[in-house]
């Protein structure tokens, strides 16, 4: 097996022109005006159009659909169920520590979530082996149990009822957080949170610091 491949075909950005062309005048024949996204194959934004009348909060809906059909090497046309929605879902999140992220309830068939937010692919063989290298839980857990606080992923139980209980809890939690260090004195107590729970899919959490993951 070779140790390099040559040759390797590359989408020009006059190509990604031509793209934007045919998605246009799709776009013209179903009368719904798009936002336009066009990647190279690792995921990387190569051209970008609005057409007058789209909706501007579908820009990063076209952004993140681009990408996961790049690294999952298939189109996103079709209705994504289940465990599909994984990928487009981790380059969503907002990760980091604290009230001002996102905070995870994730499923034990999140693997793909985690890799699209960063994570390393060899912690879950770590995991599967119950070895003490194992970040999630120093190999005392399943694999696909995950836990990583500086990303808000919180304790992975196998039933999956579990994370639900516990999500609208920490919607209301962080809500109440960000209410407290971002609001003047004399501001109510008003608490805005949303949760997003799917069948087979992690729920994710986001208080008033910001916009929600849909």
């Amino acid at each position: 097996m070779p140790l390099a491949t040559r040759n390797h075909p590359k989408l020009t950005l006059e190509g990604a022109r031509a793209v934007l062309a045919a998605g246009q005048r799709r776009a013209a024949e179903i009368n719904c005006p798009m936002n336009i996204a066009v990647v190279d194959d690792g995921a990387h934004l190569l051209a970008f159009e609005r057409m007058d009348g789209a909706r501007p909060a579908s820009i990063s809906i076209s952004l993140v659909k681009a990408q996961a059909a790049a690294m999952r090497r298939s189109p996103t046309n079709p209705v994504m169920a289940g465990e599909q929605f994984n990928v487009p879902l981790g380059l969503l999140i907002h990760k980091g520590q604290g009230p001002q992220y996102d905070y995870c309830h994730f499923h034990y068939r999140n693997s793909g979530t985690l890799l699209a937010m960063g994570a390393d692919p060899i912690d879950a063989l770590r995991q599967m082996k119950n070895t003490a290298t194992d970040p999630y839980s120093g190999g005392r857990n399943f694999v696909g149990h995950y836990a990583i606080r500086k990303w808000n992923v919180v304790p992975v139980s196998s039933p999956i009822e579990v994370q639900y209980s516990m999500a609208g809890g920490t919607a209301i939690a962080n809500g109440a957080v960000s209410h407290a260090t971002s609001a003047p004195p004399s501001a109510g107590p008003e608490i805005s949170a949303t949760a997003s729970t799917r069948t087979g899919s992690p729920t994710i959490l986001k208080g008033n610091s910001g916009e929600g993951v849909p």
